[in-house]
């Protein structure tokens, strides 16, 4: 297959196969949340029936019962999650687009932007946030809550610059 990088095991980009990005990406979740799991099991006590779950949910062959679960606990706070998740991610594995992980300073500044999105959350007694709720009028509040905060113009462009560069992870 000339599409594919048996070194990185991954699809070579730029490549002719649609969603390459995505499948990549795809690849890279599954593979990181199996290794994640492996690691926090003691070798001495698991079943297999666990180590069959963990495979299973790993690569996308959970049942329906439990993506439905997953996406109801989801709900309340999905850019959240996903904004750790990001975070926790990217800071182990190289970022499709820049072919590179997270340095510790940007780290920081990720995990600045994401205390700031939580206190404006909490703030504004906002009980449930998606990524639905990413719209205009959230992002001019936004703005305004982070200017009556005292922060400085570049400030809240950092602060707002990061959080489009997670929704745009999001959305690719």
């Amino acid at each position: 297959m000339k599409e594919w990088d048996n070194k990185k095991e991954r699809i070579k980009i730029p490549s002719s196969v649609f969603g390459a990005t995505q499948i990549n990406t795809k690849l890279s979740e599954a593979l990181f949340k199996f290794n994640k799991s492996m690691e926090s099991i003691d070798k001495n006590n698991t079943s297999e029936n666990i180590v069959n779950k963990i495979m299973l949910n790993a690569f996308g062959k959970s049942s329906l019962a439990d993506k439905i679960k997953e996406k109801e606990e989801s709900t309340k706070s999905n850019l959240i999650n996903y904004y750790l998740w990001f975070l926790e991610y990217y800071s182990i594995h190289n970022s499709p687009f820049t072919k590179k992980r997270l340095s510790p300073a940007t780290l920081k500044t990720y995990k600045t932007g994401l205390s700031r999105l939580q206190e404006y959350i909490f703030d504004r007694k906002l009980k449930n946030f998606s990524f639905n709720d990413c719209n205009r009028e959230f992002y001019n509040d936004y703005i305004a809550y982070l200017y009556s905060k005292n922060y400085s113009t570049n400030y809240v462009g950092t602060i707002i610059q990061k959080l489009k560069t997670i929704l745009g992870f999001a959305y690719d």
